[in-house]
């Protein structure tokens, strides 16, 4: 079995096409607002991270 990406360049369209085939999977694992990992802890961090200090 290959696996996409190790030690070869993927072109933009192939990878396009390989993200458009796995879509659907991610929009019903993540669901209309994230999963709750995601949304509880990556996003705040991440959030926190980018957020200027007004200092």
């Amino acid at each position: 079995k290959q696996i996409w990406g190790v030690g070869e360049n993927m072109g933009t369209e192939e990878s396009k096409k390989i993200w458009e085939e796995n879509a659907q999977f991610w929009d019903n694992a993540m669901g209309d607002e994230s999963n709750e990992f995601h949304r509880e802890v990556v996003r705040p961090k991440v959030t926190e991270l980018l957020s200027p200090n007004p200092a």
